[in-house]
């Protein structure tokens, strides 16, 4: 499995799996080898950063949204999560200013996250 094309496919299913199992460390491992075989895959990041959240490991999670958004830029569940995890920081002003960017910038294209995006930038604390 690991030599083939489909191998960084095949360890993050293998991790969501896990995840939704339940088992954090087991998953993570999928999601690591995943981006280790492709480094550039926003949505082994971001699914590596959800058990992060998960198990309140949030300057994991944040490096973790971070790398996924460095990757792909317009990948609106990272965005979410992002966002989320600065409001579980108590930083609002962070969560404000990473919605408001992604709508500025992609704002204008088709997304399935606009509508969540901009939900959730309407119920951020003033």
């Amino acid at each position: 499995m690991t030599r083939t094309g489909l191998a960084a496919d095949a360890y993050r299913h293998l991790g969501t799996l896990y995840l939704d199992a339940g088992d954090m460390a087991k998953s993570a491992e999928f999601f690591t080898s995943a981006f280790k075989v492709r480094p550039n895959f926003p949505e082994a990041h971001h699914d590596l950063a959800l058990i992060y959240i998960r198990t309140q490991q949030l300057d994991k999670a944040l490096a973790e949204l971070q790398t996924s958004l460095q990757q792909r830029p317009d990948f609106g569940p990272a965005v979410l999560n992002l966002a989320l995890v600065y409001q579980m920081r108590n930083d609002v002003p962070s969560a404000r200013k990473v919605l408001e960017a992604y709508l500025a910038q992609f704002g204008s294209r088709p997304s399935d996250y606009l509508g969540q995006i901009r939900d959730r930038l309407s119920k951020l604390p003033s």
